[in-house]
């Protein structure tokens, strides 16, 4: 009976110790993706498209829920930093440009990438 609480109070423990370490492992993976600043952005062109290899840690996932600029152009993507695609890596998609989240941000809001907003009359 001894050996058997002996080695269920070691089981306890080890699970213990296991869902610590999910836990700490699932925080810090959804961690990872909730600041804008931890991704770069990179702006493709639009006939580059067919080049994008959606199976790869990139965001969006689809190739329907991209943003593209005005004009069509071009479109955005963005991925974790340290994490580059590996499409981009070996040269199979030249970016136009790779942003940090601020200038990404800024270049949203610019006319090639927003429609202006009307004044509101009163």
């Amino acid at each position: 009976m001894g050996s058997q609480i002996l080695y269920l109070h070691h089981l306890h423990n080890h699970l213990l110790t296991y869902q610590v370490k999910f836990i700490i492992f699932v925080k810090k993976d959804i961690m990872s993706h909730i600041y804008p600043q931890d991704f770069k952005y990179g702006v493709i062109n639009t006939v580059d498209l067919a080049n994008v290899d959606f199976n790869e840690t990139i965001y969006p996932t689809s190739p329907t829920s991209l943003r593209y600029s005005l004009d069509g152009s071009q479109f955005l993507i963005k991925w974790e930093e340290g994490h580059q695609p590996e499409f981009i890596n070996n040269g199979t998609v030249v970016p136009a440009s790779i942003l940090s989240w601020a200038d990404c941000n800024e270049l949203m809001q610019t006319p090639a990438w927003s429609e202006p907003v009307p004044p509101i009359e009163e």
